[in-house]
């Protein structure tokens, strides 16, 4: 629900944002492809001549020529303030974007800048904190190295500086290359649908040579069995909380010290154990395979199990807001683009796809509520026009809906839908069956209407042609969203048209 009349006016009058001397619509059409000139072309994209740190001296400016949404838009979403660490060592303009991205007023971010940085992006990055009452620099900075514990520091400073505010629910961390694939209202609705769980990705090949050394000094502390996924998480507030202030959480990160790229082992190895007092720890009952294709489930049990797509349909109960099944969730902080995992029409780096205009049909598609990683170059550009229009278009339709609605004063009356014999406005007693005591008995051509109200139920049917119709239209429309679910396909719409065809005559 929009917070007021005040919003929805002002939604009413926002423009899509287009990039400048391109069409990046034509990139997401399924039958795009680039040629070597437009791959050039990406590579050599204009940047925006700004200054930055000029603009932020002038913070109305900046927040009004850069688009942020300054209002926290629904009550939805002001009720579910997110944490944010961003962590970026250069391209301070790209984290800007990324920031704008994703920034509401009622969401706390905290921003970590590699020491090694270059003297302007502090002072650039410190200039657009300060024109945010909600947006910080970490209190301490370190010179991150990757596969160095470095990381684990600077991520436990951030976090420490998170809890100092008391509203937040869930912790999200970033780098500069990241960008969001869900608005934040889907981002809010998803972590509220998890009811306390923490996404933590893990990954159950053996890892060991990454933890020999310390092994080799002396015993993982308090009977702690190491794990390995990714550094990258959507936990809550209670998870961090013990990650920072327990003494078990703080004796297993001080022995990952000396270990192999131990960012990867941190919320892992806590999230795993579930004998530590974790809050909401992993569910050992079913994990994901990371071959996602096909979804081959692995159990707790000795033997894996393969689930047909009947039996996947009894576990789509658990799915959370369109996002998956409850197992399939610790793999959805983020999407990565691993070498020898997944296509990548762009390049390379530590082994992940710097994705490329090529990839984005396909990135926007994932379930994932961000994306790694961008360089700053006409993908990202167009990613970033898409995000902004996504979420613009969400909340001129939510304003839309209102208007229509009366600001949801109608919501009490879409428990079922009746048509009402009114003899003084036939306009809104349209019926093509017969009415029976002043109500509708539906025939089959108002059946294209109905599918098409909001309302859960509609009544009345006898059992003739047109209840036999819906009944079809029904069960088919429950067995295509299962499907599209395991195939990613869109349900099938053509059921109107094939009666149409069949030329059926009403019969009562």
């Amino acid at each position: 629900m929009l917070k007021s009349e005040f919003v929805r006016k002002a939604l009413m009058t926002l423009s899509n944002r287009k990039v400048d001397s391109f069409n990046c619509a034509k990139i997401f059409d399924n039958d795009f492809q680039t040629s070597p000139e437009l791959k050039e072309q990406a590579k050599k994209y204009p940047h925006p001549a700004e200054d930055l740190l000029k603009l932020s001296k002038n913070c109305s400016r900046l927040i009004t020529e850069r688009g942020y949404f300054t209002n926290s838009m629904t009550i939805e979403e002001e009720s579910f303030p997110i944490a944010y660490g961003i962590f970026f060592h250069n391209q301070v303009t790209q984290m800007e974007q990324l920031l704008r991205a994703i920034y509401r007023p009622q969401n706390i971010y905290v921003i970590h800048l590699d020491q090694k940085a270059a003297i302007s992006d502090y002072h650039v990055a410190k200039s657009i904190a300060e024109c945010f009452p909600n947006v910080f620099l970490s209190s301490k900075r370190f010179a991150i190295k990757w596969g160095d514990f470095s990381l684990v520091e600077a991520d436990l400073v951030v976090m420490r500086d998170l809890l100092r505010f008391s509203s937040w629910r869930y912790y999200i961390n970033l780098c500069g290359m990241d960008f969001p694939l869900k608005t934040n209202l889907q981002i809010v609705r998803f972590l509220r649908g998890l009811n306390g769980k923490n996404i933590v990705e893990l990954d159950f090949r053996r890892w060991i040579h990454r933890w020999r050394k310390a092994l080799k000094q002396k015993p993982v502390p308090h009977n702690i069995t190491l794990a390995k996924g990714s550094h990258y998480v959507a936990v809550t507030r209670d998870f961090i909380n013990y990650t920072v202030n327990n003494r078990i959480a703080q004796d297993l990160i001080n022995w990952l010290r000396n270990t192999t790229i131990p960012d990867e082992s941190v919320y892992p190895t806590i999230f795993y154990n579930t004998h530590i007092g974790s809050p909401h720890p992993y569910n050992k009952n079913i994990q994901l395979n990371r071959n996602l294709h096909g979804l081959d489930y692995i159990s707790s049990m000795p033997k894996a199990t393969k689930l047909s797509k009947i039996e996947l349909g009894k576990i789509l109960a658990l799915k959370v807001e369109g996002m998956g099944t409850h197992s399939h969730l610790y793999k959805l902080a983020k999407y990565v683009a691993w070498k020898g995992e997944k296509p990548c029409s762009g390049s390379y780096k530590h082994s992940v796809c710097i994705l490329g205009l090529e990839d984005l049909k396909h990135v926007i598609l994932k379930e994932h509520l961000f994306v790694n990683k961008f360089e700053r170059n006409l993908a990202y550009a167009c990613m970033e026009e898409w995000h902004f229009n996504k979420t613009c278009d969400e909340y001129v339709n939510l304003a839309n809906d209102m208007r229509t609605h009366g600001s949801y004063s109608q919501i009490y009356k879409l428990a079922k839908y009746v048509v009402w014999q009114d003899t003084k406005n036939k306009n809104e007693s349209i019926c093509y069956g017969s009415f029976r005591r002043s109500v509708c008995a539906f025939g089959l051509q108002d059946l294209k209407r109905i599918t098409l109200e909001k309302h859960l139920f509609a009544n009345k049917f006898y059992r003739n042609l047109p209840y036999a119709c819906l009944e079809e239209w029904h069960f088919n429309k429950t067995r295509d969203e299962y499907l599209s679910l395991v195939n990613n396909v869109p349900p099938q719409s053509d059921w109107w048209k094939r009666i149409e065809r069949m030329g059926l005559q009403e019969t009562m």
